[in-house]
């Protein structure tokens, strides 16, 4: 799935770019950073998951 892919490939980027500007932290303040990259990509993946785009096109009307 596309949408899921990318979110992989942008919170990867985003690591590694945290990565990088903070390398001279420690290793726990790289773990609870990268950490938090993690479980912003699951919520945006199950915010994705319950977001239907079409939802509004399938309302149904009720004829007079």
């Amino acid at each position: 799935d596309a949408p899921m892919a990318a979110i992989d490939q942008r919170v990867a980027i985003l690591k590694a770019v945290f990565v990088e500007v903070n390398g001279d932290q420690p290793d726990a303040f790289l773990d609870q950073g990268l950490g938090r990259y993690d479980q912003a990509g699951k919520m945006a993946k199950k915010l994705l998951n319950e977001t239907d785009p079409g939802s509004e096109s399938k309302e149904t009307t009720t004829p007079i």
